[in-house]
């Protein structure tokens, strides 16, 4: 039995044979790299990432920097971040946050969970009054890096925030301040502002070093300063150099259709405000064919031809990072990216051009303008755009007549029953209306057992855009399972299977054994109402048009 055997019985479905395999092999053969990897990416896929970080620890300890056993242990952290406290050496969780080959924010909310049990920082965290000496190595590290989407901790930067500003040795902590300042940058400086602190924001001036300082933790900075100090070049980077390349950028973006649906123009303006989401890196990946890829993550497929080499199109593709992440790993001839807002597509360009991705073609449109668009696609995604429109399923419409006969498209959607918390923050701050800094504010106020403090619970409460998209927007549908199903049956398509975190697929079939395939609409409706926040995020599925090879109809 070899690692290739082991594979082939895991994509036959026979999942514990696999590991089994995998097991007996590296007993006869520890040195084996390639089966301790395989082995701990099989237990990654199952929910076991105790046992897998193990194994990737194991790896490291044996070849230090062993690219796919880092890239293992930051794939645990982001599936299950409390598990980095089973890392054999917690430096590994640095060796990740600094590696240029991977995105940090896989590792953020590991970050969070060491950073508050570390002693040294707990007064920063809990109240209690600060030391002068708050230099630590982690912290220091994360906030230039990484959105720190955690409630005490965003309370206790806010305070230590105010603190530096009015500290007439700044200078002295610039390292701190300026990582901080760059933290606000991340989070697009969504943190709440008293009237002490903006009485001193009006009396400082940018024309010392320690001036502007204090402005940039408040995003008020506007030009550089005389003099400065070294510390702070990457911060006059983000907030200056940045947005002006952006700007020049969001200039230059060509139109394909001009908007006229006043809820796309509603919708473009939001946008264009707040491009979401703000994102800085992706992982390094081996690209693989898209059919690989999808007969991964869904046995039962058969690939169709078009998909060796597809042409693919993001229809609504925001700031690029989901675009990117396909330019990335995936090999496609050619990918095209439209979306409504002009400076979300500036930003996509910009990370575009810092990753070296030359060849995307990206446009400004409306979806629905682009009925008589003489292009056709092999892969379409449309990951977030559909609800947000008038009339969803006339851009999904759209979309099918753009997608080749054995295309396969990829559609995001919000849930009824998974947005629930969400729904509630939203009413709360409809019924206060107070603006979006003020109203992130009074949440934060609330009893901790009120039903719209749900709306803090993701990453994207945590910095403007997100928090806009999550709360403020000006369009939103949500659905239920049986409209999916009415919707595939009407535009003709057929389910391929949902993406959902290995526990849910574990526990889906535990309790539908029967559903192999795990494309049974009515299974999923009950599964979802046994687990209302499985679909939390939003539905993400795969479907097909059928044509140049259908879906294998065998249980």
């Amino acid at each position: 039995m070899t690692v290739q055997d082991a594979l082939a019985t895991w994509q036959r479905g026979n999942r514990s044979a696999a590991v089994g395999h995998l097991q007996e092999l590296l007993e006869r053969h520890p040195e084996s790299t390639e089966a301790r990897l395989t082995l701990a990416d099989m237990r990654a896929d199952l929910g076991d990432y105790v046992r897998a970080i193990a194994l990737y620890d194991e790896v490291l300890e044996a070849e230090p920097g062993h690219w796919r056993g880092r890239l293992g242990i930051a794939r645990c952290l982001r599936s299950k971040p409390v598990s980095v406290l089973r890392l054999s050496r917690p430096e590994r969780l640095l060796e990740c946050l600094q590696d240029p080959d991977l995105e940090p924010e896989m590792v953020a909310q590991a970050c969070v969970v060491l950073l508050l049990r570390n002693p040294r920082l707990q007064p920063l965290w809990f109240g209690a009054p600060l030391e002068a000496d708050l230099d630590d190595p982690l912290l220091l590290q994360c906030l230039p890096l990484v959105i720190m989407a955690d409630l005490r901790i965003e309370q206790g930067l806010t305070r230590l925030r105010k603190e530096l500003l009015r500290d007439s040795r700044l200078g002295a902590r610039r390292q701190l301040a300026a990582a901080l300042a760059l933290q606000c940058s991340l989070n697009e400086f969504a943190w709440w502002v008293d009237e002490e602190e903006q009485q001193w924001l009006a009396a400082a001036s940018a024309d010392t070093p320690e001036g502007a300082l204090a402005l940039a933790l408040y995003g008020r900075l506007r030009q550089r300063p005389g003099s400065s100090w070294p510390e702070l070049e990457a911060v006059f980077y983000r907030q200056l150099e940045v947005p002006a390349r952006e700007r020049e950028l969001a200039q230059n973006v060509k139109t394909l259709r001009p908007i006229r649906n006043d809820v796309s123009l509603a919708v473009s303006s939001l946008y264009e405000e707040n491009p979401y989401p703000r994102w800085r890196g992706l992982s390094r990946r081996t690209a693989l064919e898209p059919s690989t890829v999808l007969s991964l993550q869904f046995p039962h497929w058969i690939p169709t031809a078009n998909l060796r080499q597809p042409e693919v199109l993001m229809a609504g593709c925001g700031t690029g990072r989901d675009l990117l992440t396909i330019a990335n790993g995936w090999k496609c001839a050619r990918l095209t990216g439209v979306d409504l807002s002009r400076t979300s597509l500036a930003y996509a360009q910009s990370m575009a051009a810092q990753l070296g991705f030359s060849e995307i073609e990206f446009a400004q449109a409306d979806l629905l303008t682009l009925t008589d668009w003489e292009r056709e696609f092999d892969l379409i995604f449309c990951t977030g755009v559909l609800h947000h429109m008038a009339d969803p399923l006339a851009g999904w419409r759209v979309l099918c007549r753009l997608l080749r006969p054995g295309g396969m498209m990829k559609i995001a959607l919000y849930s009824e029953l998974g947005r629930q918390g969400i729904v509630a923050g939203q009413r709360w701050l409809a019924e206060q209306a107070v603006e979006l800094h003020q109203g992130r504010y009074l949440l934060q106020q609330l009893p901790l057992d009120h039903p719209a403090r749900a709306a803090m619970e993701t990453r994207d409460f945590f910095y403007l855009s997100g928090c806009r998209d999550l709360l403020y927007h000006v369009q939103e549908h949500r659905f239920r399972i049986p409209q999916i199903g009415a919707a595939l049956q009407e535009l003709g398509l057929e389910l391929v299977g949902f993406e959902v975190r290995p526990e849910v697929r574990l526990e889906y079939e535990a309790l539908f054994p029967e559903d192999r395939q795990r494309t049974n609409l009515v299974y999923w409706e009950k599964f979802e109402e046994l687990n209302p926040q499985t679909f939390f995020a939003m539905y993400q599925f795969w479907c097909q048009k059928p044509g140049n090879g259908l879906l294998d109809t065998k249980s």
